[in-house]
């Protein structure tokens, strides 16, 4: 044995090194091909979605950890929002667009059922998520969201199951003024008479 040889037996990585060789054939160590199966784009945006969801995690923690207004207030704080935000936009935009093209590709063939449901549970569970983090904004925008979204549930089957508390009963806040739309009457008699084109 040479040297070289001798002196790098002791490191972790010429250990890593022998473990491999010992588990993995020499040829799959460090393979330089993908399979068939992943030879396509709609799997780079899988990993973009993975990619994205630690950043949202690890940019959610900083702002957990500086406080309800933290990032209203700091520069730091306006960095790591917006590092967030465009991180959230990133893993939903990837996610999808790898579920709808797995999808339309029948990824749930040749059992493979189990792994599609979990996508689609992990789409919904990132989307209750999202709104915990639109109302721990602590400012009007929050308020709103949390209006429309009791709305919503009002007006969907859930709300004959569910109660849900209304926007007068809450704790006595500065409430943002909600736009009062034209109703029905107002906008026919608006088109009725407006001026005819000949």
């Amino acid at each position: 044995m040479s040297s070289a040889t001798t002196e790098g037996r002791g490191t972790w990585t010429a250990a890593l090194k022998d473990r491999m060789s010992r588990t993995l054939p020499a040829d799959q160590v460090l393979p330089d091909r993908q399979p068939a199966y992943v030879a396509s784009w709609i799997y780079v945006f899988g990993v973009l979605t993975l990619a994205g969801l630690f950043v949202v995690v690890g940019s959610g923690i900083v702002l957990a950890m500086g406080g309800a207004a933290w990032w209203h207030t700091s520069s730091l704080g306006h960095f790591v929002n917006s590092v967030h935000l465009w991180s959230v936009e990133l893993f939903f935009a990837c996610m999808v667009i790898h579920l709808w093209g797995k999808f339309w590709m029948a990824a749930w063939r040749g059992h493979r059922g189990l792994t599609w449901v979990t996508g689609v549970v992990a789409f919904v569970t990132s989307i209750g998520a999202a709104f915990t983090g639109y109302l721990t904004q602590s400012n009007f925008s929050s308020q709103w969201i949390s209006g429309e979204a009791k709305e919503i549930a009002v007006t969907s089957a859930i709300g004959s199951r569910v109660s849900a508390p209304k926007l007068v009963n809450m704790p006595k806040v500065d409430r943002v003024p909600r736009p009062s739309w034209p109703n029905g009457r107002l906008v026919r008699t608006a088109l009725i008479n407006s001026p005819r084109m000949a």
